[in-house]
């Protein structure tokens, strides 16, 4: 007999691709849904070496706390970045509720070749 409490399902929690068009803009990655444990990656890879910037947060919700800031970082060079990169080296997170914004902080261009950007984000979750 199995135990359904050992029971995991895995699945695309987030996933898709997006552009910054200025410094002020924010793309807001969410991942909510009963208890996980979630992984994955973003893809910096189109950066412009020597000119762009990206900062990725990532913000926890919990105990009435919302988007609580966990770590923030500022990325300069085009490369494929692990959620462990993003968060001190957790290479997974666990919770009900958690944020990734990244925000475009410079452009070699002042935005005027757009950048696509794109992630997925893996849960772990209780059957």
């Amino acid at each position: 007999m199995i135990d359904p409490r050992d029971s995991k399902v895995i699945y695309v929690a987030a996933e898709g691709t997006f552009v910054l068009h200025n410094a002020s803009e924010i793309h807001k990655i969410v991942i909510a849904t009963p208890a996980f444990d979630v992984s994955g990656w973003l893809d910096l890879s189109n950066m412009a070496p020597g000119g762009d910037s990206v900062q990725t947060e990532v913000r926890v919700s919990f105990a009435n706390r919302v988007n609580v800031l966990h770590m923030r970082y500022e990325w300069d060079s085009p490369q494929l970045v692990a959620l462990g990169d993003m968060t001190n080296r957790l290479n997974t997170l666990v919770g009900t509720h958690i944020e990734i914004w990244v925000h475009q902080t410079a452009s070699h261009n002042n935005f005027a070749t757009p950048v696509e950007y794109a992630y997925q984000f893996i849960v772990e979750s209780a059957a």
